[in-house]
């Protein structure tokens, strides 16, 4: 049986530099962040994951998105590495649990 990833990402706020462009926009993203979390919790299907990004922002960033976001909306090079490593790790470690990836599997 085949059983595909879903990863539902953890949304960060904008910088400081545009909150004032987007009122409200840091509480909307919490409850958003809130109700996905929720919802990947409530399926409790292991191959559905919530996947958060602000731990990475607070141990490249210091936990300031202002620093991890330099233009106020996109990360840094820094950042896009952690992300893109957080994640091939999440896939790898469920591409082993997968018989039909493996070679010669079915």
């Amino acid at each position: 049986m085949q059983t595909p990833l879903v990863l539902v990402f953890e949304f960060q706020p904008p910088a400081r530099r545009f909150r004032r462009w987007f009122p409200g926009m840091p509480a909307r993203i919490e409850v958003m962040n809130t109700h996905f979390k929720t919802v990947v919790d409530d399926l409790a299907d292991p191959n559905v994951r919530y996947f958060t990004t602000s731990d990475l922002v607070e141990e490249y960033a210091d936990g300031d998105i202002d620093v991890a976001t330099p233009d106020g909306f996109h990360f840094t090079a820094q950042m896009h590495r952690a992300i893109g490593e957080k994640l091939a790790d999440v896939i790898e470690e469920w591409a082993d649990t997968q018989p039909h990836l493996k070679a010669g599997g079915s």
